[in-house]
């Protein structure tokens, strides 16, 4: 049984298609299908008769004015095809691939219009991802400050990103369907070809465009520059397309550069300041070999001397004052000798237990005489029971000789100076205090340094290493020494040293 052709269009009208409508040219519906009406939830004889922009499908006035004026249009016998915004019955909004399409008579004349909408939504949405996905796509792509070049399997330029806009100097429309090669110096233009084939034939899809270094790129202007860069390929619709992402190095080769520059300077200047302190040590050990002998000479000879001056012997006098040079001149030497094995880590230190009592009355003992004739009051006083310290005697005697001696020149006429000990966790600390002027804090930091002097160490004689020496000592000793001080309220000098363990 065949079936009428009639038939068969009513049943595309009315379940094939999302909305079927047949209008007037005066824009009256006189025909809509059962799937537009459950669009919306009505009846037929809800809606047939009335202006077709004036039914429920509409939601807005824009909505409704424009399908006024497309009526019109198609009533003009133009055919009208806009995507449409409508919300369904649920609240659903679906968009719809609307048309109007003109029917004319024998005569030509416009005399119904069909009225169709397929729904679109799905597509809708899937078209706006994509433009939203290629969007992001081309802010990353415009964003990144690497070049990014994609090219076909011809190795035609088609992507060419802000990146490589500005490494390369050419804008993305004078190189697009140009040549890879245009981006590459003449002379590297084999490999890269020979390279890329390599790739091509490959199982890798991504890969460093040179293994073994940088590559170079050519710049519009004619420049070459150095660069680092991956290539990845795929192949969409069966094309191969290649793309590269390529950093432009030149600032970091020249960093390197220059990097090497200062550290070949820095090797030099370390290697002439090693030598300058070989020369100096070598002055030194000099100075302290030619010097010393002939200063223990006039000493020796002073004091044979003062033994044959009967006692208020003008003379007496006389050999005194040579003593005493010969003297600060022993001690000189000492200090730089001390000074130049300090520096070398060639500082002698042999360390046994001692008590800390008698290293301080070692030390306080050749000042007792000094500290009268000033009338400033020396003593000192353990804190606690003390435990014995590892350390060199006679070493440590001389930091507190250099200590004390400080602090009895800058401590005025009945001022005190005095020495503290105390243990405290494994090792044992010792201050040394006066009640002199004070240090200002900005030269606190300072007073360590060789051949520093502040204010008041200026206005009387020394070599300045004094306290460079105690130092030394006490670092030696794996100790540490600092200044505490507030001008006007005197100066506190503080050094540790190890405790001795009873198997020492």
């Amino acid at each position: 049984m065949r079936t009428d052709p009639s038939e068969r269009i009513r049943a595309v009208y009315e379940h094939g298609l999302q909305f079927a409508g047949l209008l007037s040219p005066e824009g009256i519906l006189l025909e809509t299908n059962p799937a537009s009406m459950a669009f919306i939830d009505a009846e037929r004889e809800d809606v047939l008769g009335q202006l077709f922009w004036e039914t429920p499908w509409w939601s807005t006035g824009e909505e409704r004015e424009r399908l006024r004026r497309e009526v019109g249009r198609a009533a003009a016998g133009e055919v009208v095809r806009y995507e449409v915004s409508a919300v369904g019955h649920t609240g659903k909004v679906s968009v719809f691939d609307f048309s109007l399409v003109p029917v004319r008579d024998e005569h030509g004349e416009v005399e119904a219009i069909v009225a169709e909408g397929r729904d679109i939504t799905e597509l809708h949405h899937a078209r706006e991802e994509l433009r939203r996905s290629e969007a992001r796509l081309s802010a990353i792509l415009t964003g990144v400050l690497d070049g990014i070049v994609s090219v076909d399997q011809d190795q035609r330029i088609e992507l060419f990103n802000r990146g490589a806009e500005l490494i390369f100097g050419y804008k993305a429309e004078e190189v697009l369907g140009e040549p890879l090669t245009t981006l590459i110096p003449e002379n590297f233009r084999a490999s890269h070809n020979d390279h890329v084939r390599r790739f091509a034939e490959g199982p890798e899809n991504a890969m460093l465009m040179d293994q073994r270094g940088a590559i170079q790129g050519r710049r519009k202007n004619g420049e070459l520059f150095p660069a680092e860069a991956s290539i990845a390929r795929s192949a969409p619709g069966g094309q191969q397309i290649y793309t590269a992402v390529l950093r432009d190095i030149t600032r970091r080769r020249e960093a390197e550069e220059e990097r090497e520059r200062l550290a070949l300077r820095e090797r030099e200047a370390r290697q002439a300041a090693e030598a300058a302190t070989r020369a100096r040590d070598d002055m030194l050990r000099v100075v302290s070999h030619d010097l010393r002998n002939p200063v223990t000479g006039v000493l020796m000879g002073t004091r044979m001397l003062r033994r044959q001056l009967d006692e208020g012997d003008p003379a007496l006098e006389i050999l005194e004052g040579i003593e005493l040079a010969a003297e600060r001149q022993r001690r000189l030497i000492r200090d730089l000798s001390d000074v130049a094995s300090i520096e070398t880590g060639r500082l002698s230190i042999e360390r046994r237990p001692h008590e800390v009592a008698a290293l301080v009355r070692s030390a306080v003992h050749g000042f007792e005489t000094l500290a009268e004739q000033r009338a400033v009051r020396l003593d000192w006083k353990a804190v606690g029971d003390l435990p014995p310290v590892l350390a060199d005697r006679d070493r440590v005697v001389q930091v507190l000789v250099n200590l004390l001696d400080n602090a009895l020149a800058v401590t005025p006429e009945g001022g005190r100076v005095w020495i503290e000990a105390a243990a405290d966790d494994g090792q044992v600390e010792l201050a040394v205090h006066d009640t002199g002027p004070g240090i200002a804090p900005e030269d606190q930091a300072r007073v360590f340094d060789r051949f520093w002097r502040g204010e008041q160490a200026s206005r009387r004689s020394g070599s300045g290493l004094g306290l460079a020496i105690a130092r030394g000592i006490v670092e030696g000793h794996g100790g540490e020494i600092c200044v505490e001080s507030e001008p006007g309220r005197g100066a506190t000098f503080l050094f540790t040293l190890p405790r001795a363990e009873p198997d020492a």
